[in-house]
């Protein structure tokens, strides 16, 4: 059992590690340098919320919790999972990087992070149906903010799509799609792919009505779709979210052969 947990919180870190420094080609100049050279200030922030080395800091500071990987005591995962939620608390709260949904979702799964260890030190008998119910719940937490945050009559009829992934940004595959389209076939496509969107991140929200299994079918179904219709990047907002299902998946896998 203890084995089985410690791959599924493995798999659950690899996720979380690589959501949180897949954009490090765009955070590292922007923590060491950007915001040296134009720094931003607001009175709504605590100072220590607006110094430069506190971003920087927490950002680099997980890059420690790779000794995750080589180590089954329980004292030097419990520290990871601490550095990890500190790091994401701290990251949600400062100017530089409170407005990248990343660390919204870093932290909930940091929060799993502590709990699988203090579940596997204690040998919890439901360890198994918690870990998965909870990595549910976590993933409808995320994908609920984010439907409800679409449901808007501009995102509807997919011009937010149009504007945010074929306009402003060259990092999406829709802009190939449509390129040579005429603008009343990009219209309609782009509101074709808004309502998908819509529609798969509400049935990721309601995935913890469903056995865990169909959850995890469901989540690696669709979220790699909606990184196609939208952009490579939300790879940091969503692979720690991936990493929870499959790790989950593993665990009930590995029990489920067990007893066969």
């Amino acid at each position: 059992m203890i084995t089985n947990a410690l791959k599924c919180w493995r798999i659950v870190l690899a996720g979380w590690l690589f959501g949180w420094f897949c954009k490090v080609q765009f955070y590292l100049p922007y923590l060491f340098k950007t915001v040296w050279e134009a720094p931003v200030r607001s009175e709504f922030f605590p100072g220590i919320f607006m110094n430069n080395a506190v971003s920087a800091l927490f950002f680099v500071l997980p890059f420690f919790c790779f000794i995750g990987f080589y180590t089954h005591k329980i004292m030097v995962m419990r520290c990871c999972g601490w550095v990890m939620l500190i790091s994401s608390v701290v990251m949600n709260l400062h100017l530089n990087t409170y407005n990248d949904a990343t660390f919204v979702t870093s932290f909930w799964v940091s929060l799993w992070i502590l709990w699988m260890v203090e579940a596997m030190r204690k040998g919890h008998r439901h360890l198994i149906q918690h870990a998965c119910l909870l990595a549910q719940l976590i993933v409808a937490l995320i994908f609920l903010g984010g439907w409800v945050g679409k449901l808007t009559s501009e995102y509807l009829t997919g011009d937010v799509i149009y504007y945010i992934f074929y306009v402003q940004t060259t990092a999406s595959f829709l802009g190939f799609l449509v390129q040579g389209a005429g603008p009343l076939t990009q219209k309609v496509f782009f509101g074709i792919i808004a309502k998908f969107i819509i529609g798969g991140e509400l049935l990721l929200a309601a995935n913890f009505l469903f056995p865990f299994t169909v959850s995890f079918y469901l989540g690696v179904a669709l979220i790699p779709l909606l990184i196609f219709f939208s952009t490579w990047r939300i790879l940091s907002v969503i692979s720690g979210l991936l990493g929870l299902l499959v790790g989950c998946y593993v665990l009930q896998r590995n029990l489920n052969e067990q007893f066969a």
